[in-house]
């Protein structure tokens, strides 16, 4: 699984289509089994959210 996050998420939708039918021309079937290209869930708040966990475990 690739997980795309960050500013580059944002813009998954112009890029990946290109992306994906790159990589099923590039990459042989057999390597590209069950492979899923996915746009994170927390966008661009991921940095802040792993920082608030950290902060919580932190000063427990």
């Amino acid at each position: 699984m690739v997980i795309l996050g960050g500013g580059i998420s944002a813009s998954s939708d112009f890029f990946l289509p290109t992306a994906i039918a790159e990589i099923k021309h590039r990459v042989l079937p057999s390597s590209r089994v069950d492979l899923q290209i996915v746009k994170a869930e927390l966008d661009n708040r991921a940095g802040m959210v792993g920082a608030a966990k950290l902060a919580l475990e932190l000063f427990k």
